[in-house]
């Protein structure tokens, strides 16, 4: 089993990790969310290597209905080589909500199926066991009626 430990960003309320790995960017843990979603600007997930599908999703989220450009990015979640995985061409959708939140990419509980994850707000640490010694995940998506659904490869 592999492990790795991250530290939660303390002057926020919600579970923010910076990957280091990964140009220092703040991911925020959603336990609520069924896909990932890239809250910023287009022209930062394009710079970070974010792959246009050319196609539109919908979900539920932010209040109501939301849509937006489907992309696939390779993120390094991380602080070093030895305690990171890599999430392989994941699908995203890019939303760029009204409000300025405080992070760019939002990672659903989906994302660490067949993984143990464990958000620690008292020591401000979010852990993760990882099966074997995988370090990278490789996510699939299908298109529903009630909007895109990811689900781990392996």
């Amino acid at each position: 089993m592999k492990q790795i430990t991250m530290h939660l960003d303390e002057n926020y309320l919600r579970p923010i990790v910076r990957s280091a790995m990964f140009y220092g960017l703040a991911i925020l843990i959603d336990s609520g969310a069924d896909f990932p979603v890239w809250v910023a600007d287009e022209e930062s997930l394009i710079a970070a290597g974010g792959k246009s599908l050319n196609s539109k999703g919908r979900f539920h989220g932010f209040g109501g209905v939301a849509e937006g450009n489907m992309y696939r990015l390779t993120v390094n979640l991380g602080t070093d080589e030895n305690n990171s995985i890599i999430f392989n061409d994941m699908p995203l959708i890019a939303c760029k909500t009204e409000n300025k939140p405080n992070f760019q990419l939002i990672l659903p509980a989906t994302a660490f199926a067949n993984m143990m994850y464990q958000i620690d707000n008292i020591n401000h640490r979010f852990n993760l066991d990882i099966a074997g010694n995988q370090t990278v995940i490789n996510l699939k998506y299908k298109l529903s009626e009630d909007g895109p659904e990811i689900y781990s490869a392996e």
